[in-house]
């Protein structure tokens, strides 16, 4: 449990000021929005996707093992979450946090 208090408690307040800032901001046509990744290998030189590589297969598929997708994430998926929330595709879309973890959620 070492982390997980204050990473919570971190994540919660900020999808509390996303909220807030939508609240405060959308009147003057901002929309405000955030992008919360699952587990993410963000590339073959990070350290974390180093020591995944070097877990035994089975530990790596256990980590994954809840993830409907089959896979961790990479940099490019949450990049293209990113890319579609500043997007006018988007522009209706305010006020929420994008859970992208291949619909696995902890």
């Amino acid at each position: 449990m070492r982390g997980r208090i204050p990473y919570i408690t971190a994540k919660m307040g900020l999808i509390g000021l996303t909220k807030q800032l939508c609240n405060d901001l959308g009147p003057f046509g901002i929309s405000v929005n955030a992008v919360s990744p699952g587990l993410t290998l963000p590339g073959e030189d990070a350290k974390i996707t180093q020591r995944f590589r070097s877990l035994p297969p089975e530990e790596q598929a256990r980590m994954y093992s809840h993830i409907p997708a089959g896979r961790l994430a990479t940099g490019e998926d949450i990049a293209n979450a990113v890319c579609f929330l500043v997007s006018e595709a988007s522009g209706y879309i305010s006020g929420e946090t994008l859970l992208v973890a291949g619909g696995g959620a902890r």
